[in-house]
This record gives C-alpha cells, structure tokens and sequence, in this order.
C-alpha cells in the first residue's frame, strides 16, 4: 500500500514540476503556477508521510500535553512566519540573507530508529520564500507578469522531472523518495524562488557578504582545531584521526565533508 501511495505521489510531483517549469500553450501562467505549486507541495507531504515510522506521531497526539504542545507550536510557527512576511515582502533582501545564512548547515534528528542530519534551515527559508511570493500574488504586491521564468526552465524541468519518475521504477524506491523529498523537490522550488526574488534585491552582494562573513569565522575555527587537535560534535572523527594519515577538522559541522564542501 505504500509503495502504491508512494508511486501515485510521486507522478503527482512529476507533474507538478512540469507544471511550475514548462510552458503550456494556452493554460495562462499563473494558473499553470498554482496548479503546479499545489501538485508539488502536495505530493512532497504525501511523500514525507511514506518515509517515517508508522508509530511516529502516535505517542505525541494521544497525550493531552503533546497535543496542546503542538497546536501552540503551530501557532506561534505561524506567527513568525507572517511576520517574516511581511518583513521580506519590504525588504526583499533578507530572505537572501537568510539563505545565504541556512545554505551550509544541517540540523540532526531522530526518526524512529533512523538517524539524519538534515538541511532544516535552508528548507525553513524556501519555505518563507515561497509563502511570502504566494502572499505577494495574492494580496497584488505583484503583477502577474512578474512570474519567474528564465531559458534554463525548460530543460531544468525536464530533467528533474525524469529524475522524480525514476523513482517508480528504482531498485530502491524508498531511497528513491528521500532523493525527492529531501533534494529534487524543494531544490526545485529553491530555483524557482530565487529566480523570483532576485531582480528584487541586491542578492549577489548579500549572498556574497553572507558568506564571506560566515566562512572566514568558521575557517578560523578549523584552523584552530587542526592545531589544537580539539574536535567538537563528533567522536567517531575523533577517533578516526588516531589512526589516519591526515588530521581532519569539522568546525562547525559534524561531517568534515560539509566543511570541505562549504
């Protein structure tokens, strides 16, 4: 039954993609957009949905404390984020900053018996870039004509596309649906967001002092523990350090590849 909820989900998602990249004759743009943005975000929670434990919720909703914890956590989530909205819809150049902030850093979580490092914040901010351009449309702070688009929608929206539906016919359907929940999808939606904002907003000078103003500081901080040998967060590095050849350092981050990377 899953993997069938799974697969309709996915080809939902497919065509979502689609919808959101590639122009369709004679279907006006802002309804392909919608129609589009509602397939994806659908069809990304139907898949998150697939993915955890079949006992994940059932201890906290069955408890009057968890509850009344969650429905104020809503609450107060939604506070924030209207505000957030606001803010962004006067100052576009914060949802860059904030992007240019949550790109390198992912958060650890347990699910279930699983353990993931995850990109919460950097999904957080595509999240409010989203909501805050559906916001925008809705309320007329912009013109329909203002819809993102740019020459790399249509081959990007292909080839995401075929990526997505692979997943039906993966050896490992379920890994299949982690690499669109958690890549494929909100990346592309991140595209589309960016693409949106960005004649709005000095974004290449905020995103360039971002993150020049966050890696020197982490840098230094590697630095530091490369010749102190103090390593934060993570044993396992630790102890791999005593038999290797070369010193890895992880600053900030758990895995010394993030920092590599960043």
């Amino acid at each position: 039954m899953t993997e069938a909820v799974r697969e309709v989900a996915t080809v939902v998602a497919v065509l979502g993609i689609l919808a959101l990249l590639v122009p369709i004759p004679r279907i006006p743009p802002t309804l392909r957009q919608v129609a589009g943005l509602i397939a994806v975000v659908v069809a990304w929670i139907v898949l998150v949905g697939t993915l955890l434990p079949s006992d994940f919720a059932s201890g906290r909703l069955e408890s009057a404390p968890g509850l009344a914890a969650i429905v104020v956590g809503v609450v107060v989530l939604l506070g924030v984020a209207y505000g957030a909205i606001r803010l962004i819809l006067a100052k576009p150049w914060v949802w860059f900053l904030l992007l240019g902030l949550a790109l390198p850093f992912r958060i650890p979580i347990s699910l279930g018996d699983e353990q993931a490092n995850l990109l919460l914040p950097l999904y957080a901010v595509i999240a409010l870039g989203v909501l805050t351009w559906v916001y925008g449309r809705a309320t007329g702070r912009f013109a329909a004509d203002e819809d993102p688009a740019t020459p790399i929608d249509l081959p990007l929206g292909v080839f995401v596309a075929f990526v997505v539906l692979s997943g039906t016919w993966s050896a490992d359907p379920e890994e299949a649906a982690v690499q669109s929940v958690f890549f494929y999808l909100p990346f592309a939606l991140l595209y589309l967001t960016v693409v949106a904002w960005w004649p709005k907003a000095r974004a290449l000078a905020i995103l360039s002092a971002t993150t020049i103003g966050l890696a020197v500081p982490i840098a230094i901080l590697a630095l530091g523990q490369y010749f102190t040998r103090d390593i934060f967060w993570n044993t396992t590095l630790q102890q791999a350090n005593i038999y290797s050849q070369f010193y890895r350092v992880n600053a900030v981050f758990f895995d010394p590849n993030i920092l590599g990377r960043y």
